[in-house]
């Protein structure tokens, strides 16, 4: 449901009356489910994407925890399974980096209103440096497909 409402904002479903879009994703290895969910909403939309569905930008997700360390909270991105089940909090962001917007943001336990806006701001750095990653993945699979037809 969380990959469904991260991506609902971004997707041009206007232009797709009468249709419908199956999504599925498989996990193969769980390290965390809010890395799970991070993972999985770039994902489908790099796949959408790759597969003509139009959108206003591509929907990346990442997540983070806050620890305590030495009586101080600090934060950790991409973090394990481990680290998020010791956490005080847990913050998973899916944003579009291109429109400078966000689709969904879960946060889950105790973080002072400081540290929570930190977190979020180096979430959408963090989500603005993948999204480069995805951008040139797409270029270069769009690239491969046209030299394979010529």
């Amino acid at each position: 449901m969380q990959i469904y409402q991260a991506l609902l904002p971004s997707l041009r479903l206007d232009l797709l009356p009468k249709s419908a879009i199956d999504l599925f994703v498989t996990v193969l290895e769980c390290d965390g489910p809010l890395d799970d969910i991070s993972s999985g909403i770039t994902a489908a939309s790099v796949a959408l994407s790759d597969a003509g569905i139009q959108a206003y930008g591509l929907v990346i997700g990442t997540c983070a925890s806050i620890v305590a360390i030495d009586d101080k909270q600090a934060i950790l991105f991409d973090p394990t399974y481990k680290e998020a089940r010791s956490a005080q909090g847990s913050l998973a962001l899916a944003c579009m980096p291109a429109m400078s917007s966000s689709t969904n943001l879960i946060f889950e336990g105790i973080a002072s209103r400081d540290l929570l806006k930190q977190t979020v701001k180096e979430l959408q750095a963090t989500c603005a440096q993948i999204h480069g990653v995805a951008v040139q993945a797409l270029l270069q699979s769009k690239q491969q497909a046209q030299h394979q037809r010529s």
